[in-house]
């Protein structure tokens, strides 16, 4: 069923250039106001769908990061998150952020494996979280589970940034 869907939506989008070109030729050589349009209609979802898959794009998801790597305020719009040196945390999450961590306002434990950060806020469920790089920068993001049904979020960037080192 996957094959399938991912050929559906490979063929709406290659039917979207494919017309969004031929307004476009049509506007430039005749000078067509609603050439422009349809160009416009058809071409700009999918330049904003193409920003929007770079930004939430994961470069690396299994970064060698150390417990300095992580330390310190992680930001996700309005929500935070805090990892402290001595293996403390303080969440306050709202929103979409509050859905990928299971948590609104939390005080608790963190550990880091590697790029597996648990946050475990002494409920008797510790949420997993990953840490991955996104556009050269570190990011928190949940535990995907399966990689390839992952529903992209930009995660809890670094505040102030947190660049990543380039990785081969």
């Amino acid at each position: 069923m996957t094959g399938c869907v991912m050929f559906v939506e490979l063929a709406i989008v290659l039917a979207a250039l494919a017309g969004g070109a031929v307004f476009l030729h049509r506007a430039v050589k005749r000078r067509s106001g609603p050439s422009w349009f349809g160009a416009i209609v058809l071409l700009g979802p999918l330049l904003m769908l193409a920003v929007w898959c770079h930004r939430t794009d994961v470069d690396t998801w299994s970064p060698s990061v150390g417990r300095h790597t992580v330390q310190g305020r992680w930001t996700h719009g309005k929500s935070t998150l805090e990892l402290f040196p001595d293996g403390t945390f303080r969440v306050d999450a709202h929103g979409d952020a509050a859905r990928r961590v299971l948590l609104t306002r939390a005080t608790g434990r963190w550990e880091l494996d590697d790029w597996k950060l648990t946050l475990d806020p002494g409920d008797g469920y510790p949420r997993r979280m990953r840490v991955v790089v996104s556009n050269g920068e570190y990011r928190i993001i949940e535990h995907p589970g399966d990689l390839d049904t992952w529903p992209r979020w930009t995660g809890f960037n670094r505040s102030p940034s947190s660049p990543a080192p380039d990785h081969p």
